[in-house]
């Protein structure tokens, strides 16, 4: 390893760990709330109606999270420059980015059968097969992620 490469290893690392700790924040939050959140809040509630209407205001924030962290993943990539071995990434990158861009066009299209007023749904069959929609979306969404998460840790 030259001088070079030695000095400029501290501050890999930190990118490397910054990366990894947005994601874990980002990806680890989804999981957070949808395996202990969702059904403490809708146990707490009464039901997942009623907690839904929670559910619709975080995943907005969650959505802009996720935003955040593709951008600070693609400036990383960029700044780093495409190198061969990186392909994986990029893929991973659009899958994500894609899934992103579909979950902001999805969330209105769920809203359109909400009352959310009342704090009821208009059309439970349609909101359903919506609902699952958006989460097989968000599902992939994660599953890119996480292998994104793997070779940050793994790779660098």
């Amino acid at each position: 390893m030259t001088q070079l490469q030695e000095q400029r290893r501290p501050a890999r690392q930190w990118r490397k760990t910054g990366l990894a700790a947005l994601l874990a924040i980002w990806l680890g939050g989804l999981v957070f709330y949808a395996t202990l959140v969702i059904p403490t809040g809708a146990d707490v509630l009464g039901g997942h109606t009623a907690f839904g209407f929670i559910t619709r205001r975080v995943t907005v924030k969650l959505n802009l999270l996720g935003s955040g962290v593709l951008v600070v993943l693609l400036i990383e990539r960029w700044q780093r420059g495409a190198r061969s071995g990186r392909r994986g990434l990029a893929i991973a990158w659009w899958i994500m980015a894609t899934c992103q861009t579909a979950l902001f066009f999805l969330h209105p299209w769920l809203d359109q059968l909400l009352d959310a007023e009342a704090r009821r749904i208009l059309d439970p069959d349609a909101f359903y097969r919506r609902h699952q929609i958006y989460l097989w979306t968000a599902m992939v969404q994660w599953l890119a992620g996480a292998f994104t998460f793997h070779r940050v840790v793994t790779r660098g």
